[in-house]
């Protein structure tokens, strides 16, 4: 599990460069999120019960933008 109160967490892969993650995501708690991946920066809110599947990031930032703490249940998925 993941919480963001203010802070940012980081998602990186251990194992080599090329390698990536297939990552499930369920919130617990919702709130506004600020997503850096390689792709680029976007805002997101997701909604307290929303869940959401990756299709593959070698590495990912999010840090929370709002003035609630958000809680996340992540899986990675192979």
């Amino acid at each position: 599990m993941s919480s963001l109160n203010k802070k940012t967490t980081r998602i990186r892969t251990t194992t080599c460069a090329c390698a990536t993650l297939l990552l499930a995501g369920y919130a617990l708690s919702g709130g506004d999120v600020r997503i850096l991946d390689e792709s680029g920066i976007r805002e997101v809110n997701p909604a307290t019960g929303s869940f959401y599947n990756s299709n593959g990031v070698a590495w990912r930032e999010n840090t929370n933008t709002g003035s609630t703490t958000l809680s996340y249940l992540i899986v990675e998925r192979k």
